[in-house]
């Protein structure tokens, strides 16, 4: 019986004395852009996703690169997807319940605003992991061999 009440008092000591390692940490709710490109892309294209909470005072929104300008990612078409994919703390939700957002095409020059083109935007609610997409195709380029339907067969082989 004494072991026992040695037992209990040393599990008391540990529970009430133990640090406050284990205290749970906040979530973090999973934001993915995704964009998808068909077409021929022509060089020096850059694509941009761009974000603001509606009332935040005073900050301009941060252009995220999704392929092109200083990336390191060429963009390319045919089917392509990009993307980006960043966790943000739940609490940033809880004070701006929305956020606006762009998909942005600048044809010429990362750097000039001016040069910029929305094709995709949206409103958006944030209350878990979310995906923001859009696509852009592009004109396909002439080719000198008519297109074959599509028909997942494959090629014909002979036997």
């Amino acid at each position: 019986m004494r072991l026992i009440s040695i037992w209990l008092a040393l599990f008391m000591a540990l529970v009430v004395f133990a640090p406050a390692t284990a205290q749970q940490e906040e979530a973090r709710y999973k934001i993915t852009r995704e964009l998808t490109l068909y077409g021929d892309v022509p060089p020096g294209e850059t694509f941009l996703f761009i974000y603001d909470y509606p009332g935040r005072p005073g900050d301009t929104p941060v252009p995220i690169v999704l392929c092109g300008g200083d990336s390191g990612v060429e963009c390319r078409g045919h089917g392509t997807v990009y993307r980006s994919t960043h966790r943000v703390f739940a609490s940033v939700f809880e004070r701006w319940s929305k956020i606006r957002y762009y998909f942005v095409r600048d044809p010429e020059n990362y750097n000039d605003r001016d040069d910029w083109q929305t094709f995709a935007m949206g409103e958006k609610t944030i209350t878990g992991d979310t995906t923001l997409s859009a696509w852009y195709r592009f004109p396909e380029a002439e080719q000198a061999v008519p297109r074959m339907p599509q028909t997942g067969a494959g090629g014909m082989a002979h036997r």
